[in-house]
This record gives structure tokens, sequence and C-alpha cells, in this order.
């Protein structure tokens, strides 16, 4: 049985950090559950970069081959798209939004691959502009509608802990039957439900 996470944002939101410390923590205070945790990159079923052309169906696929190989194991799915697919959507127990802004992003971006990369200041900057922030304002911004976690501060949300003890409670108090796997048939149980993790607060407007 997989219990799947999606953790979607913008680009150099930080979405692979954030699963890297879920990662962490899970395997921190799992104990005895001895859960596999898997992390699927979604740039590789990426069709076109800067459009929402992804190869879902064999994301999917992935996914249920795992489901089929472990006896129960987490799957981190991240990715810009992670949450644009509702058969994706319906699968998951937890979805996550990397909600960080747009300067905070392109500062990261620039980081990444001008001070730490290869790249020229003016070459990621003219891509940004061009083509990640009108992608990021037309496909990604509005399936945060979708998710039951935002995490405006990345992996230095406190919300991250908060969600690898969260899952770990609801995998131990719920029967393995399929009828219980969905986030929201069980979100009475989950704790967090619609929360949105700001530096100063643990959670902030629950709905």
């Amino acid at each position: 049985m997989v219990w799947l996470v999606l953790v979607a944002g913008g680009h150099a939101s930080g979405k692979k950090s954030v699963c890297e410390k879920l990662r962490h923590e899970i395997g921190e205070i799992q104990g005895e559950l001895n859960l596999g945790i898997h992390l699927l990159d979604m740039k590789a079923y990426q069709v076109l970069a800067y459009k929402p052309d992804v190869d879902f169906d064999g994301l999917i696929q992935h996914i249920d081959q795992l489901d089929k190989e472990d006896a129960e194991s987490i799957v981190l799915v991240y990715g810009n798209y992670a949450l644009f697919n509702q058969e994706l959507r319906e699968m998951a127990n937890v979805k996550v939004f990397v909600d960080t802004d747009a300067d905070s992003r392109l500062a990261q971006w620039i980081l990444r691959d001008v001070a730490h990369g290869n790249l020229e200041l003016a070459v990621v900057l003219k891509e940004y502009l061009d083509k990640a922030r009108p992608e990021y304002i037309r496909y990604i911004q509005r399936t945060s509608d979708f998710a039951d976690v935002l995490l405006p501060k990345g992996a230095n949300s406190l919300g991250v802990p908060l969600i690898a003890s969260s899952l770990l409670d609801q995998i131990k108090s719920q029967s393995l039957s399929s009828s219980s796997k969905s986030f929201s048939k069980s979100l009475d149980s989950f704790d967090l439900r619609k929360e949105v993790f700001e530096e100063d607060l643990q959670y902030y407007a629950a709905i």
C-alpha cells in the first residue's frame, strides 16, 4: 500500500527540499513502521518545458508499480504540476503547495544557476520573465487551490515536521482498506486540514 504525498509549487520554490526534509522527519520518527520512502521528480515525466505537458499516465503507472512492490511505503512526488492532474490528486493522501513568493523563487534560481552554476544572470532573468513567470501565473499558481497544506516558507516552515507526524499518525490509526486511503475521506483524522504555516505561527486559518 502506498501513501502518496504531492508537493507542488513554482520554479525554485523549494519543492525538493520539502520532500527531502519530509523524508528525514519520517525516518526519524517512524519507529517500528519500517516504511519505504520514495522520492519521484516529475521532471522525468515532463514532455515540454514551461507547459503542463506531462506524462501523467507514466507517472501514475510508476506509483502503481511501487504500490505492488512494497508492502507499505510513502511516495513523495514533487514538481511544478504535482497538483495539476485530477486523477493524480485523487490518489493522494496529502497535497502540499510550496507557496514561496516570486522574489524568493527568483533569488533561489539565481543562486542555483548563476552563483553555483554556469549560467549568466541575463540568461536566467530572460528565462524567468519570458517563460517561467507567465507559466506560473497561467498554470501553476491556481493549483494551490487543491492543496491541503500551504507552505510559504518551504522546507523552513514549521509545517513540514507536522505533516510528517500527522501522516504517520494517520498510517498508524487507519485500516489498510482502500476506502480509508483518501486524504479527503479521512480529513478529520489528519488534523492539518487546510493550513497556512507562517514563520511565527504553528498554523493559521484552519478551514
